[in-house]
């Protein structure tokens, strides 16, 4: 009877504590826009974000490479390939919110877990039901209204979407699934995740700092000039240490606890208030083809992700949520 009160209580405490840290990180979008619009530009803004995550996130990992240094050696090249698509996958998102909005940012980003299943399936042969075929073609049709239309029409008539935010987040959708596919394929052998977020640490920072003057012209000591102590703290504090680190330690203990059900509905929370806040906070706006675009993907994933019995799509949607917390 005890550990039933104690299995119940612990449901509850992470149950809790799940769908608190996702209500909480759904502004991150818009608070990344917030800063990008005040001065700081979109590399300058990953340079730090990262640092932060990388000083935090480099022992942890060093300790973890050294208890499984065997299985690193033999698959570090599946590692970095999964760090370096992580990384370009970051910076293309923070490039996307800088130049475009980020309601927008945040739909087109649907299409995410839909490209997982399709790479999941080409790269490592899981199985893809007629169910979830279903589910990708609506959310590939609804994808060409969020994505191709607006880019089609942009020279004749007014849409409200960025041509080059929606391909800078078309790479941010492309590189993440196929980061969690190596991810996952690395940590089955043996190589820790903290490796593996590292080193997306490390070549994202690097990769800012040498685009940086090249794209803005600038440095980021430069950038830093005119930020407040306001937008320090929303940066250090809410990005890069509670989004970044704590959130993600939360969301994973949760996924545990509570299950693939739950945490797929704290996922849709989390993506609903992500599209809404901007819109009800910075007063974006969506177009007719994009709201109906919207629904289609989600009507997609729903049928796609259905599906979560398949051991093998568990196992990726698993690591997909634990790197997505960022």
């Amino acid at each position: 009877m005890a550990n039933k009160k104690t299995r119940k209580a612990n449901y509850t405490l992470w149950f809790t504590l799940g769908l608190s840290s996702y209500i909480l990180t759904s502004p991150s979008a818009m608070v990344a826009k917030i800063i990008t619009s005040s001065g700081l530009d979109a590399f300058a803004y990953s340079i730090i974000r990262y640092t932060i995550m990388a000083a935090i996130i480099i022992p942890i990992a060093a300790v973890a490479v050294l208890r499984h240094r065997e299985a690193v050696a033999k698959h570090w090249r599946a590692a970095v390939v999964a760090g370096i698509c992580l990384g370009l996958a970051g910076i293309a998102w923070a490039l996307a919110i800088a130049v475009g909005k980020a309601s927008h940012v945040n739909i087109i980003n649907l299409l995410t877990p839909i490209m997982l299943v399709i790479l999941s399936a080409k790269i490592i042969h899981d199985k893809v039901s007629h169910r979830a075929t279903v589910g990708i073609t609506l959310a590939a049709i609804g994808g060409v209204l969020v994505v191709a239309v607006p880019m089609i029409v942009a020279g004749s008539i007014e849409s409200s979407a960025n041509p080059l935010s929606v391909a800078l987040t078309l790479v941010n959708c492309l590189f993440f699934p196929i980061s969690m596919v190596y991810m996952r394929r690395a940590n089955e052998s043996g190589v820790p995740i903290t490796f593996m977020i590292a080193v997306s640490c490390v070549f994202t920072v690097l990769v800012s700092l040498v685009l940086e003057p090249i794209v803005y012209g600038t440095t980021v000591i430069e950038s830093l000039g005119g930020i407040s102590t306001f937008h320090w703290i929303l940066m250090v504090g809410y990005v890069g240490i509670f989004v970044g680190l704590i959130v993600r330690v939360i969301s994973v203990k949760s996924y545990e606890a509570v299950g693939a059900a739950v945490a797929g509905g704290f996922e849709y929370l989390h993506t609903l208030l992500a599209i809404l806040l901007p819109i009800l906070i910075l007063h974006e706006t969506l177009s007719p083809e994009i709201i109906v675009g919207a629904l289609l993907i989600l009507l997609g994933i729903y049928l796609t992700e259905s599906h979560h019995h398949m051991g093998s799509h568990i196992h990726l949607a698993h690591h997909y949520r634990k790197a997505r917390r960022k």
